[in-house]
């Protein structure tokens, strides 16, 4: 396919600046490629325009760019998260039976939120929830999911897209004003729960992690069977999901003095 066949070739050009050449010139880049002037002037503008590549006028040449940087970060960050948490997890799931996710925020290219399962302690019920990692779900029908919103900056909240709030089941929000409303309250609780939204007889309860600049990172889950987890069952839970978060959290860096963003 073209777009897939553009992006290779916009990821290979990528790849060209490593240590030992990190600056090219866009003549050095048409020999090194082999590809047309247009093509390759193409995706060096499209790359700059998103950030990834910097080119400098004065001298011709092209370079990594700032969003590179923020990736790499970012990257490392869940890499490092994921170590950590993991047997938070696997304790946390022991503890209950049920299934624990760790999940970050994903936005698509609309700015319509999702989570995306980063990690996953399986539980030990026959009976249960499994979510394998990579696994994307609308934002506002999940624990996890109303949790990452909630603890948003508002201007970064303002940024998202909420006219695709798919009604999943009749428990599901589909209005962005209750929405709202929900993750107001969550920010006091600081947890979150669903039932039947995401599917029916799913429930979940969610907690926040913070990184040591008091943002949020990701958000860490218990879900199972509704059949199993009553209403107060899943509330029975928050204490110790709480704690598993904050010591997560403090792994990171966080302080649990400081205020969240």
């Amino acid at each position: 396919m073209q777009g897939t066949q553009s992006l290779e070739r916009a990821i290979q050009l990528l790849r060209l600046f490593d240590d030992e050449r990190p600056n090219w010139t866009l003549a050095d880049l048409i020999d090194e490629t082999g590809l047309k002037k247009t093509t390759v002037f193409r995706m060096l503008t499209a790359l700059k325009n998103e950030g990834l590549l910097e080119h400098n006028s004065s001298t011709g040449m092209w370079g990594l760019g700032s969003e590179l940087i923020l990736l790499g970060g970012r990257a490392m960050r869940q890499h490092r998260l994921r170590d950590i948490a993991n047997s938070h997890m696997r304790k946390l799931s022991r503890l209950t039976g049920e299934s624990v996710t760790l999940d970050v925020l994903w936005v698509d290219e609309d700015q319509t939120p999702f989570t995306m399962v980063i990690d996953e302690a399986i539980g030990r019920h026959l009976l249960g929830l499994t979510q394998y990692i990579g696994t994307r779900l609308p934002a506002h029908a999940t624990s996890t999911g109303k949790v990452l919103l909630a603890f948003q900056d508002d201007e970064e909240l303002a940024d998202l897209n909420f006219d695709k709030m798919i009604e999943l089941t009749d428990d599901t929000l589909n209005q962005k004003a209750d929405l709202l409303t929900q993750l107001s309250n969550i920010r006091t609780s600081g947890y979150a729960t669903t039932r039947h939204e995401l599917e029916v007889g799913i429930a979940g309860i969610a907690a926040p992690i913070f990184d040591l600049n008091g943002d949020i990172i990701a958000g860490i889950s218990i879900a199972g069977p509704t059949s199993r987890i009553s209403p107060e069952k899943l509330e029975s839970y928050a204490p110790i999901l709480l704690e598993t978060a904050e010591q997560i959290s403090i792994q990171i860096g966080h302080q649990a003095t400081q205020s969240h963003k």
